[in-house]
C-alpha cells in the first residue's frame, strides 16, 4: 500500500512538473525573463525594442502568455507600417496570419476563430 502510495505521488509530481514546463517551455527562466522584458517594452509601446524578446517567447513558450497576441499584433502592425519593400509586408502579412492561428490554438477561450 505503501509503496502505491509512493508511485502515484511521483506520478502526480512529474506530471505537474511536465505541465509547467509545457507553459515556459524547456528553459522556464529565461522564458520568464524575456516575457517580462517584452511586456515591459511593448506596454509603453516600444514595439522595435519589444520584438527581439517577444519573438523569443513566440518560438520557445507559446503558450506562456495571452499577451504574446495581443501585444503581438501591435509589434508586428508597427514592423508592416515600416516596411519599405513588398516583400518585406508579405513576410510581416504572413507572420499576422499565424499569429492569429496560435492565438486561436493557444487560447481558443479567449480568442475567436476566423475562417
Amino acid at each position: 500500500m505503501k509503496r502505491q502510495y509512493i508511485i502515484s505521488s511521483l506520478i502526480f509530481i512529474l506530471s505537474y512538473g511536465l505541465s509547467a514546463q509545457d507553459k515556459y517551455g524547456s528553459d522556464p527562466d529565461k522564458c520568464k525573463t524575456n516575457l517580462s522584458i517584452f511586456y515591459e517594452h511593448a506596454r509603453v509601446q516600444r514595439n522595435d525594442k519589444a520584438y527581439e524578446y517577444w519573438r523569443y517567447c513566440i518560438d520557445n513558450c507559446p503558450s506562456s502568455s495571452k499577451n504574446l497576441y495581443t501585444f503581438g499584433l501591435d509589434i508586428l502592425d508597427s514592423q508592416l507600417i515600416n516596411a519599405t519593400t513588398n516583400d518585406d509586408k508579405k513576410k510581416i502579412e504572413k507572420e499576422i496570419e499565424d499569429l492569429h492561428k496560435m492565438s486561436v490554438k493557444y487560447f481558443p477561450d479567449y480568442f475567436e476563430k476566423i475562417d
